[in-house]
């Protein structure tokens, strides 16, 4: 590989828009190929195609069983063929597919090296049981090389047994220098002057503990105050029936989900974002309010808030309606303005994939 660029597999299982900025920069140092274990046509992020990546992309249609709101993959011959090509690495974006272990079994019979890109915590893992942790645990543990996305993945990694020495612990990133170059370009100074504006940004399901952050916001609300309520999902009635039911109609408001370039535009005129999740594995939109200058509320069940707790702008709260409650009206309390210069802005999707390629070269 000293006169070549390594050549690299990315397994995953379906296009995540947030991610293409990353393996765009990742193309620059290997030869990069994107494997999806999804169709294109079933993606809630969008169709993506090669042509829309930029990146050469193979969709494997591997065979899948819906288990609630998960999917479990599985080997099929597309997969083998792709998995039989000429790689130095794989990156494996997932384990609890028997298609991932069917990667590293492969990657063992032809010595090509794996790393792993995990981000599960404690909190956020919906496989659980005693099986399930030693089998987790056996997995990582066969792996080269981990770049966890997070401080409390990588306790979670240790507590599997997982040597620490083989773990690189990333932030998991936005392209944080689009959003700040938009939003010092849209900015809406007058953003609080009448009222504070909370916002929520996701899909609209349970685990993202929008009941109570309704019920948190009718609890503190003052004058002025409103909460913008931005997604889509299966809860849409219900939390349209809630609002009504708490009179506050003319403080709430339900906005479809919104481009990329739309939600900066929201950012920029919010003063508060909530993320109340009782399970997240991380919470990206995190990372881009406090890029868009904006203060947090995140609950502790979000593998982001250990990361973020001693930045400015950031309010750590439970799930309840009581603590959410506490740290909005903290929040409002405390804001004074957008900040110009966001602490967060250096963990950029370079530095992020950096981790990737020290970890190469560390098993180069």
């Amino acid at each position: 590989m000293e006169n070549r660029k390594p050549k690299v597999l990315w397994l995953t299982n379906v296009v995540t828009p947030y991610r293409i900025p990353m393996w765009h920069w990742l193309s620059k140092s290997v030869d990069l190929t994107l494997g999806m274990l999804r169709d294109p046509g079933r993606n809630r992020f969008g169709d993506w195609d090669e042509a829309a990546l930029g990146i050469e992309t193979r969709f494997l249609h591997a065979p899948t069983l819906s288990i609630g709101r998960r999917a479990l993959y599985f080997p099929n011959l597309a997969l083998h063929r792709t998995l039989m090509g000429d790689f130095d690495f794989y990156v494996l974006a997932g384990w609890e597919s028997p298609a991932y272990f069917y990667a590293l079994l492969i990657a063992k019979l032809r010595g090509i090296k794996v790393i792993a890109h995990a981000g599960s915590t404690s909190h956020s893992s919906e496989f659980s049981g005693n099986f399930i942790s030693k089998l987790r645990g056996w997995f990582h543990r066969k792996l080269d090389y981990v770049v966890s996305y997070g401080t409390e993945c990588t306790e979670f990694l240790c507590e599997l047994g997982v040597d620490p020495n083989r773990i690189s612990t990333a932030f998991n990133s936005v392209d944080t220098t689009y959003f700040f170059e938009e939003i010092s370009r849209i900015r809406d100074g007058a953003a609080g002057e009448h009222g504070h504006r909370y916002i929520f940004v996701g899909r609209l399901m349970a685990l993202k503990n929008i009941p109570n952050i309704i019920m948190a916001f009718q609890s503190i609300k003052e004058s002025g105050d409103t909460l913008k309520i931005i997604g889509r999902g299966k809860m849409r009635e219900e939390l349209v029936a809630l609002v009504q039911e708490n009179s506050l109609n003319d403080a709430v408001e339900f906005v479809e989900h919104k481009s990329q370039l739309e939600l900066i535009e929201e950012y920029g005129q919010a003063n508060t974002l909530i993320l109340a999740s009782t399970n997240e594995v991380w919470g990206l939109v995190v990372n881009e309010a406090l890029t868009c200058g904006i203060n947090v509320v995140v609950s502790n069940k979000c593998g982001i808030a250990s990361d973020i707790k001693g930045m400015d702008g950031v309010y750590i709260s439970g799930t309840d309606v009581a603590s959410i409650a506490s740290k909005m009206s903290e929040s409002r309390a405390n804001w004074t303005g957008a900040r110009p210069d966001p602490e967060i802005l250096r963990y950029t999707i370079e530095a992020y994939g950096q981790h990737f390629i020290s970890a190469m070269n560390e098993l180069s």
